[in-house]
C-alpha cells in the first residue's frame, strides 16, 4: 500500500496547489500539538496516581516544550518571509550564509535580512562544533548553500509554439473532449460500438483486446500510440 500510494503521489496525482515552501514551517509547529497534548496527558495519569514527583517533572517538560516552541516560531518567521536573492556563494542573504544572525528581530528592523548587519561570529561558527550546539542550533553548520547542492537542477522545459499560446487559458476551455477506449472482442461487438458511438463521442478499439482468459492486455510497447495517451505539460 506505501508502495502505491508513493507511486501515485509522484507520477500519477496532480496538485495545482503551491505553496513554495512555506507548508514546511506550519507542519513543523503543528507537530508541537501532538507534544503538548502527550505531556497534558502524562501530567493528569500522575494526578490520578497522586505521583508528585512524575507530575512536577512533566511540569518542566510542558515549559520547556513552550519555550522551544516559541523559539522555533522566532526563527522559522522571517524565513517564511524573505527568500535568498542568489544561490551563489557570497552572493547568499547573509540571514542563510552567516554565522551569527539571532540578533535579527523583523519586528524592530527597518531592512530585510538581505541588507542586516550581522554580529561577529561566535564560538559556535567552528566547523568542529559541539553535540549540543548542532542539536539546537544546526542552520549554523548546515548553510542554505549546502541544502540547495541537494535538490536536482534539471534543465528549464521547452515548450512548443502551441503549448505557449495556450499556457494560461482556462483547461476548461483549451481541453479536447475525452477519448473512449474499449477493449475489442472476436465477436464483432466492439466495432459495431465504435461506429454508432463515434457519431456522439471519440472512441476507439485499437491496441487493447480479450485473452483466452478475458482479461483486458494491450500493447505497453506503444504506449504513444495509445488512443487515450495524451502529453503531459508541466509549466
Amino acid at each position: 500500500m506505501y508502495v502505491a500510494v508513493r507511486y501515485n503521489s509522484f507520477f500519477v496525482l496532480t496538485n495545482n496547489v503551491d505553496t513554495k515552501g512555506a507548508a514546511y514551517g506550519r507542519a513543523l509547529q503543528q507537530l508541537m500539538t501532538g507534544v503538548y497534548l502527550a505531556e497534558v496527558c502524562l501530567i493528569g495519569l500522575f494526578a490520578i496516581n497522586t505521583a508528585p514527583g512524575p507530575i512536577v517533572l512533566m511540569a518542566v517538560f510542558l515549559v520547556s516544550t513552550a519555550i522551544y516552541h516559541a523559539m522555533m516560531r522566532h526563527v522559522l518567521r522571517p524565513l517564511t518571509i524573505y527568500l535568498p536573492d542568489s544561490l551563489e556563494g557570497e552572493a547568499q542573504v547573509s540571514m542563510f550564509s552567516k554565522a551569527d544572525q539571532n540578533s535579527y528581530d523583523r519586528a524592530r528592523a527597518s531592512v530585510p535580512p538581505s541588507e542586516a548587519q550581522s554580529a561577529t561570529p561566535n564560538k559556535f561558527s567552528a566547523k568542529k562544533a559541539s553535540l549540543f550546539g548542532r542539536i539546537f542550533d544546526p542552520k549554523k553548520f548546515k548553510s542554505y548553500q549546502a541544502v540547495r547542492s541537494m535538490v536536482p537542477n534539471f534543465p528549464p522545459p521547452r515548450y512548443e509554439a502551441e503549448e505557449e499560446e495556450l499556457a494560461y487559458y482556462d483547461p476548461a476551455i483549451t481541453t479536447h473532449v475525452p477519448r473512449l477506449w474499449i477493449v475489442r472482442d472476436e465477436m464483432g461487438i466492439s466495432q459495431r460500438e465504435v461506429r454508432e458511438t463515434s457519431e456522439v463521442v471519440p472512441i476507439s478499439d485499437d491496441f487493447a483486446r480479450l485473452e483466452e482468459k478475458n482479461k483486458v492486455v494491450w500493447d505497453q510497447g506503444r504506449l504513444e500510440d495509445v488512443p487515450i495517451w495524451e502529453k503531459r505539460v508541466d509549466y
